[in-house]
């Protein structure tokens, strides 16, 4: 497993301490929530007055830190705030802000579940078909936050915006994942996508799917809002997310799907400091610092690891050398929902694994050409 890295959770407690007091603070007031609360359902709860001055406290705390930007700009700081009140940056923190906040409360008013997905696991469920019914789509949750540390992840990501994906920096996806009753019916699964560091946010993006009565997941994962809401509602083009996005997405929902199977590979809570040694008596002061720093990039969060045991992709063991398949090709995993119980009234989630379908690479290398 990769260290604990520090999730987008961590960086709001850095970089928003008065914002995440205030939320400690609301939630004291509010109590205990039956399901995750959206934006207004959170001035209702906690008076309006009060969250939104929480809101302006935690904009003045950013809009301090702006000399040290115009500094590095070259600006006075007067010429930096004319240009920004002009490009409509303060309200574009506030709209950011309001993102973190309701993210947040809802995470710790959840108890702050955290999974984190192997690289090998994730292999698996970028290739499953999503062909089950959208009810059997229930977070562990209802709200948690899902932890994605791979290649394929972030080149999913970027590919939303038809960008490639960064170097590993060191930061991973953190992916906050809520699931609401709907009032017309069904359900509204939300997703709050966040690519950053202490320093800068790499990559925002919100995701809501409508989980319709009697729906597939496929379906559902193409969500166009513009022909569920009235026009003056929807505010984005849906189309990127269920394009060049759907891969992303189906990693997310698989995750999901997977941790409601019969028989998925889970950890008990992990924590970073607990993997993390005490400095030993004559240890030298870069040992010190090297233990420092992985201290300081470490997640606060325990984690629960999915998919630590799972395998690399590949050939399946014994695979027979009298195969008709002249070329390798991956045959897709998808899902199996499977009647047990008294009376056959249950329904299991059986993951079948994607795997490859074709003679063995050495085979393949090896096999003798007639040259003319």
């Amino acid at each position: 497993m990769k260290p604990l890295r520090r999730t987008y959770f961590d960086v709001t407690q850095d970089r928003r301490p008065r914002l995440m007091s205030a939320i400690d603070r609301r939630l004291e007031s509010i109590g205990a929530v039956e399901w995750p609360l959206d934006f207004d359902q959170m001035d209702a709860a906690g008076g309006k007055a009060d969250v939104d001055a929480e809101l302006a406290a935690a904009i003045n705390d950013i809009w301090e830190q702006r000399s040290d930007v115009a500094a590095r700009l070259g600006l006075t700081r007067q010429a930096f705030d004319q240009e920004m009140i002009s490009q409509g940056v303060k309200d574009a923190i506030q709209e950011a802000l309001v993102y973190d906040y309701a993210t947040m409360l809802n995470f710790k008013a959840f108890g702050q579940k955290t999974f984190y997905f192997s690289e090998n696991l994730v292999e698996r469920l970028a290739n499953t078909e999503l062909n089950v019914a959208a009810a059997m789509v229930v977070p562990p949750f209802r709200a948690c936050l899902f932890v994605l540390d791979d290649d394929i992840s972030r080149n999913a990501l970027y590919a939303i915006h038809g960008k490639p994906a960064p170097a590993p920096t060191g930061e991973p996806i953190s992916v906050f994942v809520t699931v609401r009753p709907r009032a017309g019916g069904g359900r509204t699964l939300s997703m709050m996508i966040w690519h950053a560091d202490d320093k800068r946010s790499r990559m925002f993006v919100k995701r809501e799917l409508l989980l319709a009565d009697g729906a597939r997941v496929e379906n559902a994962l193409k969500t166009d809002w513009a022909t569920i809401l009235p026009p003056d509602q929807v505010w984005v083009d849906e189309a990127p997310f269920y394009n060049d996005g759907f891969r992303f997405f189906r990693i997310v929902v698989n995750g999901i799907l997977y941790l409601g199977s019969s028989s998925p590979d889970v950890s008990g809570e992990l924590r970073a400091e607990d993997r993390i040694p005490a400095p030993a008596m004559g240890m030298s002061a870069k040992g010190r610092r090297h233990l420092e720093h992985k201290k300081a990039t470490s997640t606060r969060l325990p984690y629960i690891e999915v998919g630590g045991v799972v395998r690399p992709l590949g050939s399946p063991a014994g695979q027979s050398s009298k195969s008709r398949v002249e070329v390798r090709l991956l045959v897709r995993g998808h899902w199996k929902s499977q009647v047990h119980g008294p009376g056959m009234t249950l329904r299991k989630l059986i993951h079948v694994e994607p795997y490859w379908r074709g003679p063995e690479m050495a085979e393949l290398v090896d096999r003798p050409y007639l040259v003319k």
